[in-house]
């Protein structure tokens, strides 16, 4: 007994001791910025613990390299992070709100002018993105003017001189650095554009932090982006993976839908929410708009119109709900924290809730909340599918009726094939009867399915039988013609 008690003794100390030296491995790997090998020993060794200061350099080095060669790798790398720390109860909001009815604030799944304007208090106009080009173009303009009237104090001719060259530098400016330099002039003109670039970028890096999509980084200017070597304005670089296997299989699911529409609508959604009309999101519109008419089948202009609405709704709401949360990451994002950094501030002002808003809200609707509002609880893929069940069980009943059209038939050319004049057909009544066994076979499977049978198998058995008996009614018909033929032949040999 003390001998087995030794060995379980051992056992543990020699746990203890490799859970210490993988403890002490990561830590030397995130020192040297080794984000692969730190992320690699995090999944295959749950025993080993990090803590939040380890967390947010570990998310610090998530590479953010969007070419096409490295996207996949990078991606899994920082899923897996995500996962690895969310597991060992770091990052408490990450993927708290699930895209359905029972967790997300408004239940309904369709959702008009009227009633969107009802639930957030907003006219629908506040969510309508101004041309951000006309800014733009006036600010070309007022330093076009101010050069003017220097130059012309200077002596200069404007128009041969400083004009030309600025339209150069301008145009030089948009081919090397995507309009960083000039956006740099135009945010020392007008300090408010900063920050509503932040408080547009902190509302999509919330809602995609809350609805579990992994962020890989932010860029809060042209300029922050030209110099991590992507070419683009101020944005937010999150991914979902569900969503992109689903998109490469051309079977996404609703929920993915949802999902993705929601954090796409959360610039313009924090817009309106802080300044009650959303400036910037033209191109996130653009950007839900062409999703949707992309999918297969594509979604209908109305379709396209309610996803919108009802995106533009839920995300307007989700931050109102973690509102202490947002303004926290918008100071983090002003004082020019890293990505780390902004996820724990996040995850501190999340731990100030004793119950989640989503927790709260699953909890007082419970787990039968989408049957017991089968009208605003369900989603309308679910509606969908109601339909889509009633129109292919019709298809079944039909096939099954025309499959006892077919029976009555065979049965009539196996009456006729029983004539003396056709004794001699190979269409015997041992054939007739593997005929009708093949058309009954499909109504027998029908009496004996089980209820975890599905309509779509159902259905792909009965075309199949019912093919197969039209083919068994085509030969029956060609060997009636053929006794035909023999017996017309026969009289007129007779008759010679």
């Amino acid at each position: 007994m003390m001998q087995s008690q030794d060995v379980d003794t051992e056992k543990e100390l020699s746990a203890d001791r490799e859970k210490v030296a993988k403890q002490r491995e990561l830590e030397e790997k995130i020192s040297a910025g080794n984000a692969k090998d730190a992320v690699a020993i995090l999944k295959d060794n749950m025993a080993v613990e990090i803590n939040m200061e380890q967390a947010v350099r570990l998310l610090d080095l998530i590479p953010l390299d969007l070419s096409a060669e490295t996207e996949n790798e990078q991606q899994v790398l920082t899923s897996v992070a995500y996962t690895g720390l969310k597991n060992r109860g770091l990052l408490r909001g990450f993927g708290c709100v699930q895209a359905s009815p029972q967790y997300l604030p408004y239940p309904a799944k369709e959702i008009d002018v009227e009633a969107l304007q009802e639930t957030i208090a907003l006219p629908m106009s506040a969510l309508t993105p101004k041309n951000s080009q006309y800014g733009w173009l006036a600010a070309g303009l007022g330093l076009c003017t101010v050069e003017y009237l220097l130059a012309a104090n200077a002596g200069l001719d404007p128009l041969r001189t400083v004009i030309p060259f600025t339209a150069f530098l301008f145009v030089l400016d948009r081919v090397l650095t995507s309009g960083a330099a000039f956006e740099s002039v135009y945010r020392f003109l007008f300090p408010k554009y900063k920050e509503k670039v932040i408080k547009h970028e902190a509302g999509h890096f919330l809602l995609a932090y809350l609805l579990g999509c992994p962020i890989q980084g932010f860029f809060l200017s042209a300029w922050d982006a030209t110099r991590a070597g992507i070419r683009g304005q101020a944005g937010t670089v999150f991914f979902d993976n569900d969503l992109s296997s689903q998109l490469n299989s051309n079977r996404v699911t609703r929920t993915a839908i949802d999902r993705y529409t929601i954090v796409l609508m959360g610039g313009i959604a924090a817009e309106a929410m802080n300044y009650e009309q959303a400036e910037g999101g033209a191109s996130d519109e653009s950007a839900l708009v062409s999703f949707l008419v992309g999918l297969l089948p594509p979604w209908q202009p109305q379709q396209v119109l309610n996803q919108a609405r009802w995106a533009v709704t839920e995300a307007i709401l989700l931050l109102r709900e973690h509102r202490a949360a947002y303004d926290s990451l918008c100071d983090a994002m002003t004082r020019g924290e890293s990505l780390g950094t902004c996820i724990s501030v996040l995850d501190k002002a999340l731990m100030e809730f004793d119950e989640l808003p989503v927790e709260k809200r699953a909890r007082e609707r419970g787990p039968l909340f989408e049957r017991a509002n089968p009208i605003e609880g369900k989603e309308a893929s679910i509606k969908e599918m109601d339909g889509q069940i009633a129109e292919k069980e019709a298809k079944l009943l039909q096939l099954q009726r025309e499959e006892e059209e077919i029976r009555a038939r065979i049965r009539e050319l196996d009456r006729e094939g029983s004539k003396p004049e056709m004794k001699d057909s190979m269409w015997d009544k041992s054939e007739t009867e593997r005929f009708m066994s093949t058309l009954l076979k499909a109504h027998r499977k029908q009496m004996a399915k089980t209820s975890t049978k599905s309509v779509d198998a159902l259905l792909a058995e009965a075309e199949r039988n019912r093919r197969l008996a039209e083919i068994d009614l085509s030969l029956k018909k060609l060997d009636v013609d053929l006794e035909e033929v023999r017996a017309k032949i026969a009289q007129i040999e007779n008759a010679r």
